[in-house]
């Protein structure tokens, strides 16, 4: 035999071991012992509706900020109380990207939705109307707005439609 079919006999004998010692290997669990978890969610977000709107809400931690709450086919309003100050800012910018989330990502059937913000007197102090529609909306988009001054980012403003009135303005 010439010294190429010695070659050729080698490589097969060893691709012939090789499959050998594959089929030996238990075929298990992933390294770290759990279970195999599937590459795609399956779960569907759930349909927001008279029977778990104030659980949604209560998750948000809005408490005793909610003024007022109104469900109307796909439409969720929502009239909270403000608190004075940059903290109070800061619990507005929260409480819109909680909001948008629980309608948007965490629920399928909120088309719609509109805050508004009332001042400690009970006039209009600000208003916002998301869409789910709005092409920036995501869950990517609506993870994290530590970072996002909405009094004065105009792009947030433009976004969120969101419109700041004199807090002496009555509320409808």
């Amino acid at each position: 035999m010439r010294a190429g079919g010695w070659m050729r006999m080698a490589a097969a004998a060893a691709a012939a071991g090789a499959m050998l010692l594959l089929a030996l290997l238990p075929i298990g669990p992933g390294r770290s012992g759990e279970p195999d978890r599937p590459a795609f969610r399956t779960e569907l977000p759930a349909a927001l509706g008279q029977s778990n709107l104030v659980d949604s809400l209560q998750s948000l931690g809005l408490g005793s900020r909610l003024e007022r709450v109104e469900w109307s086919g796909s439409v969720l309003r929502v009239d909270l109380r403000a608190e004075q100050g940059e903290l109070g800012d800061i619990r507005w910018r929260d409480d819109l990207r909680g909001l948008a989330e629980l309608c948007f990502v965490r629920s399928s059937n909120v088309t719609r939705l509109l805050a508004r913000l009332q001042s400690e007197r009970g006039g209009l102090s600000a208003a916002a109307d998301l869409r789910r529609t709005d092409a920036w909306i995501g869950e990517r988009e609506l993870a994290d707005w530590s970072g996002i001054s909405l009094r004065g980012d105009r792009l947030w403003q433009s976004r969120l439609r969101l419109v700041y009135f004199d807090a002496d303005r009555p509320a409808r």
